[in-house]
């Protein structure tokens, strides 16, 4: 009887060790994969803020052209304009 008790104290104290590093690893396992989603979600986001600079910087570039092709049409206005005008003086 004494020796079944000290067997039975032994089998518990094995499954409670066995418990605690089941614990310890499934703890670590879980931590590791937050950190590797945590490090896929930054890259996820620093991906998704450099596109926005990428977007960003061309359409500063789009409108820059537009800008300068409208003042380039308005030049060429002002000029035929200014033609116009030192025809009809010079027809006074």
């Amino acid at each position: 009887m004494i020796r079944a008790e000290r067997e039975a104290k032994e089998r518990k104290r094995r499954q409670k060790e066995e418990e605690e590093r089941m614990e310890v690893e499934f703890r670590r396992a879980m931590m590791d994969k937050f950190a590797r989603e945590d490090k896929l979600e930054q890259l996820a986001q620093q991906k998704r803020r450099m596109k926005e600079l990428e977007h960003k910087k061309e359409v500063e570039r789009m409108w820059l052209e537009r800008l300068n092709a409208y003042r380039a049409e308005k030049e060429r206005e002002q000029e035929e304009f200014n033609r116009v005008m030192e025809n009809a003086k010079w027809e006074e």
